[in-house]
């Protein structure tokens, strides 16, 4: 019985290999197609002939994941296949070389993988409930990455569970991305019907100069009859890409947290990190919450720059006119840029600490500093306490603590 238990799975595993072999001999055609052919987006030479690739890729992919064990928690088998996949890439042609190679035997003038594939990554998220499959397909300043999500179905095969491409390719639609991060929120193991999780993806807009780029947040409750529901949450934002971590973030069932870096309105500290923190209630209705920073000055800056109704949520109530008057003249509004005027300051009162800034007019002459009365309660909980023109008397305490970079994500390794 063990020996003819063996041979099916060796004529299963070669069989997956044979028609594998086929679909990337059919996949290896098309790309190479593209080579003498140009995109209607003009910008990232891409377009509909793309997303039939797309889903080609994601066949053959399909046809190998079916020979992983049925375990789930064997990372170097699928760091195997992986590894494998890139390589069947790479030996059929149709990979382009490091970004640093120019053209990729194109005459245009800027990097263009188009006619190209990058290579597969493969990961396991909770535990092995769930496998994630990233592909890309090439374009102008890099490849336009795709990312799968399955689960075991009933009868143990991988079912696809989500599915995000970025198929519309008109000129001020397309959003390629280059996958940043995957999440998924955690399986209840006290249900024996848990709920859909929800995925998170972080996408980064490639482009071939500037560390200032887009990113692309997206979160969905997965639906297991439909690979591609609409978001709950889509927002795109800038984000600098000499930071680490660049952006990550966590979802569970009842929160999404997400940290990432873009510019900051200081122009001594040029750039900061972003935290958006959501509550996540019936209807899956999201909530922002606490923390929305993780400094005093972080959170100043993000008051300034909020619309006034988020703004007044992290405001004293009993000054809300006042601060509304000051987030109005200083804030979104404002011409010119603020700089930190001096070291934030602790008060005596050891819950509140002083950031003092100042800003400029249209013609870059600098203007009084307004002083900005900020409560601090563990762990990152701000309050906008007052704003004054002058600086407050029991905030002379000087405070280094401030100044220390703070990540609620561990760099990379």
């Amino acid at each position: 019985m063990r020996h003819l238990l063996l041979s099916v799975l060796a004529c299963f595993t070669l069989c997956a290999s044979a028609r594998g072999a086929d679909e990337l001999g059919s996949l290896t055609q098309a790309v190479k197609t593209l080579r003498s052919t140009h995109g209607t987006n003009t910008e990232r030479d891409a377009g509909p002939e793309l997303t039939p690739i797309k889903q080609a890729l994601r066949h053959w992919i399909e046809t190998q994941i079916v020979t992983l064990p049925d375990s789930n928690n064997d990372t170097g088998i699928l760091t195997r296949l992986q590894d494998a996949l890139t390589t069947d890439i790479n030996a059929a042609g149709l990979q382009c070389g490091d970004a640093g190679e120019p053209n990729c035997g194109r005459a245009d003038q800027q990097f263009n993988a188009r006619g190209y594939l990058d290579g597969v990554r493969l990961a396991y998220l909770d535990g092995g409930r769930y496998l994630t499959v990233e592909t890309g397909v090439g374009i102008v300043c890099g490849y336009d990455q795709s990312a799968y999500i399955y689960e075991r179905d009933s009868n143990r095969a991988w079912q696809l569970l989500l599915q995000s491409e970025q198929d519309d390719y008109r000129q001020d639609k397309y959003s390629p991305q280059d996958i940043e991060a995957i999440r998924v929120s955690p399986a209840s193991v006290m249900s024996d019907k848990p709920a859909p999780p929800l995925i998170l993806t972080l996408g980064i807009s490639p482009w071939c100069s500037s560390n200032w780029q887009g990113l692309s947040i997206r979160l969905w409750r997965a639906d297991s009859q439909n690979p591609t529901p609409a978001p709950i949450l889509y927002k795109t934002t800038g984000v600098y890409l000499g930071s680490d971590p660049i952006a990550d973030g966590r979802v569970t069932n009842q929160d999404l947290l997400i940290q990432y870096t873009n510019n900051s309105i200081d122009e001594a500290r040029f750039i900061r990190p972003y935290i958006l923190h959501y509550a996540i209630t019936a209807g899956d209705r999201l909530t922002r919450i606490a923390p929305v920073a993780l400094t005093p000055e972080d959170f100043v800056d993000e008051w300034l720059t909020s619309n006034w109704r988020d703004s007044a949520h992290w405001s004293n109530t009993h000054a809300s006119a006042a601060l509304a008057n000051w987030h109005k003249n200083l804030g979104v509004k404002t011409d010119g840029f603020f700089f930190g005027d001096g070291n934030t300051s602790h008060c005596r009162d050891p819950a509140l600490w002083q950031v003092a800034f100042s800003n400029t007019d249209k013609n870059g002459n600098p203007q009084r500093p307004a002083y900005f009365l900020v409560r601090w309660l563990a762990p990152y909980r701000f309050t906008m306490m007052g704003v004054a023109t002058k600086a407050y008397a029991d905030c002379d305490r000087a405070d280094a603590m401030t100044d220390n970079p703070v990540t609620l994500f561990q760099p990379s390794p």
